[in-house]
C-alpha cells in the first residue's frame, strides 16, 4: 500500500490533476474500469467543491486493505469560512 498522497487544490486546473493521480491509483489497485470512473466522479467533485467554495484547499488520498479488499480514501480539507449556524444550513430552502 501506498503512503498518503497530499495534493493542493487552490485553483482549477488542479481538479484535472487530482482526478488523473486518484485514476491512476484506482489502477495500481486494479479497479474494474466502473469502479475507476466512480473514483474519478467523487474526486472531481470534491475537488471542484474545493475550488468553488473553499479557496485553499488540500485533497487526500489514502489507499486501504480492509478484509474486504483494497479502497481508496478520499478526504477533502479546506480552509474556508465555514457554517455559522449548520442547523440553518440544512433547512430545505436555504442557500
Amino acid at each position: 500500500m501506498r503512503d498518503a498522497i497530499a495534493l493542493p487544490v487552490t485553483e482549477e486546473s488542479q481538479v484535472g490533476e487530482a482526478r488523473r493521480i486518484a485514476v491512476a491509483l484506482a489502477a495500481e489497485l486494479e479497479f474494474n474500469e466502473t469502479d475507476r470512473g466512480k473514483v474519478a466522479i467523487v474526486t472531481t467533485e470534491a475537488a471542484k467543491n474545493l475550488v468553488k467554495h473553499g479557496r485553499e484547499g488540500e485533497l487526500l488520498l489514502r489507499t486501504l486493505k480492509t478484509a474486504a479488499g483494497c479502497s481508496i480514501e478520499i478526504v477533502a480539507l479546506d480552509r474556508g469560512q465555514g457554517m455559522a449556524n449548520v442547523a440553518l444550513c440544512l433547512r430545505d430552502g436555504f442557500s
